[in-house]
């Protein structure tokens, strides 16, 4: 009958056990989980010179000690076995002229095979990279892909459904941010993020208040991001604008100015800014009167890191 408390007792502990591997580390205590239920191997990366410690027994004694050890002469293994169940022994180990503390303690989930690696092998150096492999994880720039790309925020809500491989990484947000410069207002309406080309495609309405039909070059078009100015790469807008006429506006903007990933938010501010001939600065404040001098407010709060993900409202 006290044959099945002991392979209860076995079964628990063999589901416990840990086997893994640990750096050494020089000035602080590596912990070692024994358990009188089994033995514990350690190999080390080069033969010991010493083991020493009170309350270690050699494996030819079981009296006189709360852990045993077996060491074989020359050999990178140490086989630990704890004789009781409240063992706990701190073990000085030489290796290569260097000391090594091990903290020998009896637990329930104890150590059962642990493989001790050098600093140098646990944090490896890093591995160089080609700049073949740097353009790889560049964004793709490409005409037919900033159609696409425009396209598909437009069509979202009836592509998104039916391709969904194709809005991988697609984030889209509802928004309202007006910019004007006294002949022409724009509103960005719609934000769409496309994380996987690292492209933003903004849909607007852009009204000229002008008692002339005015026209702009789309190429010297940018989009302001918080306090960043971005280049546009593909801009659709009708041009020339009538006078006191609205029309729609959109726009993309993909990648960071240097050729890499910019990493945008749709939490972000987004401003089209359109070239005009008045010279007038551009008004970020609703209902803001061109004539008046122009005043830079007191910041409020710090402006929002451009990766930010966390949910703002900005009043407008």
């Amino acid at each position: 009958m006290r044959f099945v408390p002991l392979l209860l007792l076995s079964c628990v502990v063999a589901s416990a056990q840990n086997i893994g591997t640990k750096p050494l580390i020089v000035g602080a205590p590596i912990r070692i989980a024994l358990n009188p239920a089994l033995t514990t191997t350690l190999l080390f990366p080069a033969p010991l010179s010493g083991v020493f410690g009170l309350g270690l027994v050699s494996d030819q004694s079981t009296t006189g000690g709360t852990v045993q050890i077996s060491h074989p002469d020359g050999s990178n293994v140490l086989v630990l076995h704890a004789l009781s169940a409240t063992a706990h022994v701190l073990a000085t180990v030489l290796l290569n002229g260097a000391l090594y503390v091990l903290d020998l303690e009896t637990s329930a989930q104890p150590d059962i095979a642990i493989t001790f690696v050098t600093a140098e092998q646990a944090a490896p150096r890093a591995v160089p990279v080609t700049p073949e492999e740097i353009v790889s994880v560049r964004p793709k720039y490409d005409p037919e892909i900033l159609i696409s790309l425009l396209r598909r925020a437009r069509d979202s809500g009836i592509l998104q459904p039916l391709y969904r491989d194709l809005y991988e990484g697609y984030t889209k947000k509802e928004v309202f941010f007006t910019s004007d410069s006294g002949s022409v207002k724009t509103t960005v309406t719609t934000v769409h993020r496309f994380s996987k080309e690292d492209a933003v495609v903004l849909q607007g309405v852009v009204e000229n208040e002008t008692d002339h039909p005015v026209t702009f070059d789309g190429r010297a078009a940018t989009v302001l991001v918080a306090n960043e100015v971005h280049p546009i790469k593909l801009l659709d807008c009708l041009r020339p604008i009538p006078a006191h006429t609205r029309t729609l506006i959109d726009c993309v903007i993909q990648g960071d100015i240097d050729g890499g990933r910019a990493n945008l938010s749709v939490e972000n501010s987004y401003r089209i800014e359109l070239p005009s001939d008045s010279g007038n600065v551009w008004q970020f404040k609703n209902g803001s009167s061109p004539g008046q001098p122009f005043k830079i407010p007191s910041p409020l709060r710090p402006s929002p890191p451009l990766t930010q993900t966390s949910d703002k409202k900005e009043s407008n």
